[in-house]
């Protein structure tokens, strides 16, 4: 579960400031697959950043799993590292040496919170068939953009 409340982020541009969140607030629940949609610099990918926490929002509070990971009131940081979540970021920063399958399984095999073999290869494979890219698996991962734009 993610639970944001009123969360906002600013920053600052040569002609002052640019909010590109402001007073968010969002509930997702457990098991509830959920899309962000907007037009380009509405906030999709700062909202993604924030919850990661690779982007430190302004104010607001960050819930995962019921544990805050980002606060104002008290202040509260969590590391992106202790607050186990995962991204795959869209400028499709993938090791292009790896098939599909092990770059969507490295960060569980490699990670802070390594998980055991046979859980990596059952949430690879479950992840990957959320997105259609089952058929993908063995694929390079600097090949897939071709096979995705060919249908």
């Amino acid at each position: 579960m993610i639970t944001i409340r009123a969360l906002r982020k600013e920053f600052i541009v040569t002609d002052g400031k640019v909010a590109a969140l402001k007073k968010l607030d969002l509930d997702v629940e457990e098991g509830e697959f959920f899309v962000i949609v907007g037009a380009s610099g509405s906030g999709k990918t700062t909202l993604l950043r924030c919850v990661a926490g690779l982007e430190t929002p302004n104010s607001g509070e960050i819930q995962i799993a019921d544990r805050t990971v980002f606060g104002d009131n008290p202040p509260v940081w969590v590391p992106p590292q202790d607050r186990n979540f995962g991204m795959v970021f869209q400028s499709y920063a993938v090791w292009p040496h790896l098939t599909v399958f092990d770059n969507v399984a490295l960060p569980l095999r490699e990670g802070a919170q390594k998980i055991p073999r046979q859980q990596v290869n059952d949430r690879v494979r479950n992840a990957l068939h959320m997105v259609q890219l089952d058929e993908q698996i063995e694929r390079p991962s600097t090949l897939l953009a071709a096979a995705s734009s060919n249908g």
